[in-house]
């Protein structure tokens, strides 16, 4: 993973207006396609409903929140404007983080001292130098995990679990094996291999994270491309990485828990767009919270 760095607001906005980075167009579904290609980000205040619940406590006084994965910090300009006043934005893509910091600076310049900025990958255990033990309220892990392994995905939530104040919350949304544009024959193979792995815990307990179920390294061969062409595909998955943890509630509820969080809420939520629609499951959400 990139290793994280502590970066100022003020000086990232203004890098922001010198390197001529700002908001990419719109494209036709209205989405704004990040610059790495992990996904994408829509304009307007219309979220998830993992990350209304993290608006909720990052607006409310006193509260120290970190959003994971900001992207152009759509989600941090909602909760600026609410009232929050300790907001940490990370990204992998350090000029993401340029591009929110300008977008603070010119829509809601009196926030800017209440912005702060980490680029880098999690897990890292430099981010243990910017970020405190027991110190934060609330995280937001929105459409983030699905880009790590079963490895990385044990250690990120380890690490988030000993930021959260005791009570914080965690909000995660990620991608699942339910999404049109997978081959049927790979979703049926892994939810065999998910009974094999429910029955494995049921008999031993904890396991190695490797034998997780969900995770390909190229995810490109999953994909069904008579139902989408490979070039609209390629336009919003990063192909040169091809890394893809194709979650089920039952890894997700797993990988919580033994994190040692309380899983509040578990439950699949629709996506609704061509071409990933499909069951109303094609996405993964957890609430969850620290003892």
């Amino acid at each position: 993973m990139y290793e994280p760095r502590l970066l100022d607001s003020v000086q990232s906005s203004q890098e922001a207006i010198s390197e001529g980075l700002e908001l990419p167009e719109t494209s036709p579904d209205g989405r704004i396609v990040t610059l790495n290609n992990h996904g994408a980000m829509k304009l307007g205040a219309v979220f998830a409903i993992t990350t209304t619940k993290f608006i909720e406590i990052a607006s409310t006084p006193g509260t120290t929140v970190l959003d994971i994965g900001a992207a152009y910090g759509e989600t941090c300009l909602e909760a600026l404007r609410r009232g929050a006043t300790d907001y940490t934005a990370n990204d992998i893509e350090p000029r993401h983080l340029k591009i929110l910091a300008r977008r603070v600076a010119e829509d809601l310049p009196s926030k800017l001292p209440n912005l702060k900025l980490i680029s880098g990958g999690i897990p890292h255990p430099k981010f243990n130098d910017f970020i405190p033990t027991s110190s934060l309220d609330a995280v937001l892990l929105d459409s983030i995990l699905h880009f790590l392994d079963p490895v990385q995905v044990t250690e990120a939530l380890h690490q988030i679990f000993s930021w959260l104040k005791p009570g914080g919350k965690v909000f995660a949304l990620m991608g699942t094996i339910n999404l049109a544009v997978f081959k049927s024959e790979v979703r049926e193979g892994l939810e065999r291999d998910v009974k094999t792995f429910v029955e494995t815990v049921k008999t031993q307990g904890q396991i190695d994270p490797k034998d997780i179920p969900g995770f390909t390294s190229n995810v490109s061969e999953d994909f069904d491309f008579s139902i989408c062409p490979k070039e609209t595909l390629e336009a919003q998955f990063n192909f040169s990485d091809g890394r893809f943890f194709r979650f089920h509630l039952e890894t997700a509820k797993y990988l919580f828990e033994t994190a040692g969080f309380i899983i509040e809420e578990i439950v699949y939520t629709p996506i609704n767009t061509f071409p990933y629609k499909l069951n109303g499951k094609e996405r993964v959400a957890v609430f969850a919270k620290k003892p």
